[in-house]
């Protein structure tokens, strides 16, 4: 059991050598990027940010990348699990944490329906630990509603 443990600490400490040497190769690259003005603008931006020192803008800024990372996520799961069937209208928002659904479905369409409570919560199952949620809202054809300015359509 000791002889394992051992092999697993090696194994740790040669996985963490070499995320520092790739993080490391990776900063030298960006650095030479930047004195060389080939650094891309999100690059710059990234720089610029982290070395100002400025706290409050680096946490934004990261919060910023975790949106778009996240919501892009929930997304692409969402409709990975809708499958080839979808609603007559599917449309997107978010709001702070929440990535909004709005869809239309068929008068009626029960199967439909369930189908979209049952995606939204495996998608809450696998994001709300990160503090992201997706909410559904259902609509029929019978409603006449359109899809409200906020929302993008698919």
């Amino acid at each position: 059991m000791n002889q394992s443990l051992e092999t697993q600490k090696q194994g740790d400490s040669h996985s963490v050598e070499n995320w520092f040497d790739n993080i490391v190769a990776t900063i030298r690259t960006h650095e030479l990027q930047l004195n060389t003005d080939t650094a891309s603008p999100e690059i710059e931006q990234m720089y610029r940010v982290l070395m100002s020192n400025n706290i409050e803008q680096i946490a934004r800024t990261n919060r910023l990348q975790s949106n778009i990372y996240f919501v892009t996520q929930m997304v692409i799961k969402y409709m990975s699990l809708l499958g080839e069937k979808k609603p007559n209208k599917l449309a997107f928002a978010f709001n702070d944490s929440e990535v909004l659904v709005w869809a239309e479905i068929d008068t009626d369409d029960e199967e439909m329906e369930k189908r979209l409570f049952l995606v939204e919560a495996e998608v809450n199952a696998h994001f709300h630990q990160f503090g992201y949620d997706i909410v559904t809202t259902i609509v029929e054809v019978d409603d006449c509603q359109d899809v409200p300015n906020h929302y993008r359509a698919i």
